[in-house]
């Protein structure tokens, strides 16, 4: 729903005190999405009227827009600059890099990935802009990652540049893609966080709204710029709501102004009962009609409540240790997934219904009220009902080893002896392949050897395969190098191999061909015999291309070994 005109002046200041209102007061009933698109516009239709918004609000998936105003125009980004700066490090550089003696995926409050995002440091911000490349080195990453870059413009990482440009799209589109993606899983946590640290630590305080909030601040007071992008954990439903908020030519006069409203546009995302169709259809549901993948144990009954999925839903009695339901996909691809579950809720239900997730890494229990952080981990079956509900994301592998257990017996799933637990669907929706792996040996079509210099051998127990090659090292690249047929785009952990000696190069040059340029990682091969290496992570484009080259040049008098690599997606 866009908004390009500024309507119903009539209405505004009626609209705007009952936005206030909700605020104080809550909002009691479900909300709906014409009272989401009023309140949002009677905060910006009031607003200074020299202010340029460009707002976006969607549910974690995409599939609901709840605002849209101008999402597509170019608007100066201030410091939201740094979402795609940090962003852009950890794709063109990997998430293992080190600066400043930190990974870049490390979740350390120490780390200077926290001061660039989370208090906003504009001098680490450009230095990092300039070991990621530049402006159109991230912004071409962005693009082969799927975020269409059209008309952005960068030239600094702190966003000090009065000519940096982004979207709004593009940068909900860029934040849901680093949740979403299990490689930069870490880059959240350095977010600042609403009345809690950074530069939210004295915004966005208040039930619902503390500690809720996760994004990026902006504000140019000469260059008129105020900007807030992130997302929101909403307190009552559990789900995730993105959105990107950019103002221009906001006078100094009405800076106070302008911010307390952006505030309480993420406000309105805070509330209960926000209507979410929950995420797009297309993943491996498992209803409780299907046999053998859903089972169930003790005394179970159909329920004759609405809001089912498929053809029914079942209920059983909780505080009965026999009272279990299980759902077991058949899932095609190992990966990283996005579990839900679908219910009927209703006032004698669970308030914390108890489900444990078995997955590659080993179980999770999701039970009780609170674990101490304010957030309920068991279910609460009394609302939010009849939609997907997320209940969290796990490593699955191919195949039928996964499954999921309502627990009925768990006195932890609350209310009184009457309470019961619905038992209706369950979805797995793959986020990231993973165990996808390619290996490429000294022997295969993908490997070449440019001269006769190069020689196979078999002389040192430990190649891959039936052999490995070698080569006396010189003052020429003469590199051997490993083609690989990507089927799929994406972060690639990149290993080698090689046999150990002690005529073995200790600086052996591999060069690493990703979507960011070249990388040259030197390795020890006296060291390691006949296992995996690392050489890095990277982003990599499908199709066939050269992906590691190895080089002879290095310290004379040694022997550089080339055997095989592999690549496995992360």
């Amino acid at each position: 729903m866009d908004h390009h005109l500024r309507g119903r002046a009539a209405l505004r200041l009626a609209m705007l005190v009952a936005v206030f209102a909700a605020f104080l007061f809550g909002t009691a009933g479900a909300i709906t999405l014409a009272q989401i698109d009023n309140d949002i516009d009677a905060i910006i239709n009031n607003a200074n009227s020299s202010v340029q918004w460009s707002v976006l609000v969607e549910n974690e998936w995409g599939t609901q827009t709840y605002y849209s105003l101008n999402p597509d125009t170019p608007r100066r980004p201030a410091s939201n600059t740094k979402i795609f700066t940090t962003a852009g490090a950890l794709g063109n550089l990997g998430p293992t890099y080190v600066w400043r003696g930190y990974q870049l995926q490390s979740s350390s409050t120490s780390s200077p990935v926290e001061s660039v995002l989370s208090s906003s440091n504009n001098g680490l911000a450009d230095e990092l802009y300039g070991l990621a490349g530049g402006g159109s080195s991230i912004i071409s990453w962005c693009n082969s990652v799927g975020i269409d870059m059209t008309g952005a413009q960068m030239y600094d990482g702190s966003g000090l540049n009065y000519d940096n440009r982004f979207t709004s799209r593009q940068t909900l589109g860029l934040t849901r893609y680093m949740m979403d993606n299990y490689t930069y899983g870490q880059w959240a946590t350095h977010l600042a966080i609403s009345c809690t640290k950074g530069t939210l630590a004295s915004r966005l305080c208040g039930t619902g709204k503390t500690g809720r909030v996760h994004a990026k601040t902006g504000t140019l007071t000469n260059g008129q710029t105020l900007s807030l992008s992130g997302y929101i954990d909403n307190l009552y439903d559990g789900e995730r709501y993105f959105f990107s908020i950019y103002c221009n030519s906001v006078p100094s006069s009405s800076q106070s102004d302008t911010r307390s409203r952006i505030d309480s546009i993420v406000s309105v995302m805070t509330q209960s009962a926000i209507p979410n169709p929950g995420p797009p259809i297309g993943g491996t549901v498992v209803d409780n009609s299907d046999s053998p993948e859903y089972q169930e144990s003790g005394s179970w009954a159909n329920s004759a409540s609405s809001g089912y999925y498929g053809t029914n839903s079942r209920w059983a009695l909780v505080y009965n240790q026999d009272n279990e339901a299980s759902w077991t996909p058949t899932l095609s691809t190992q990966g990283i997934y996005d579990v839900y579950v679908w219910y009927v809720s209703g006032s004698n239900r669970s308030p914390a219904a108890s489900y444990i997730v078995n997955h590659m890494n080993g179980s999770t229990t999701l039970w009780g009220n609170d674990s101490g952080d304010g957030i309920p981990n068991g279910i609460n079956q009394q609302v939010n009902g009849g939609q997907w509900i997320n209940i969290g994301q796990w490593e699955f592998a191919q195949g039928s080893s996964g499954s999921l257990l309502l627990d009925g017996g768990n006195s932890f799933n609350g209310g009184s002896s009457g309470t019961v637990i619905s038992a209706d669907a369950a979805q797995w929706v793959l986020v990231q392949e993973t165990g996808l792996e390619y290996i490429v040996d000294n022997t295969d079509a993908g490997f070449t050897a440019p001269s006769s210099n190069w020689f196979p051998s078999t002389s040192v127990s430990g190649y891959y395969g039936t052999n490995y090659h070698a080569r006396a090292t010189a003052s020429v690249s003469d590199a051997a190098t490993w083609a690989v047929d990507l089927s799929q785009s994406g972060t690639y952990e990149v290993f080698a191999r090689w046999t150990t000696g002690g005529n073995r190069a200790t600086a052996a040059p591999y060069i690493v061909y990703h979507s960011g340029g070249s990388t040259v990682v030197p390795v020890n091969q006296q060291q390691n015999n006949g296992v995996w290496v690392s050489l890095g992570t990277y982003s990599f484009g499908s199709g066939n291309a050269t992906r590691v080259a190895l080089s002879c040049w290095t310290g004379s008098g040694s022997f550089v070994i080339a055997d095989a690599i592999r690549m496995e997606k992360q």
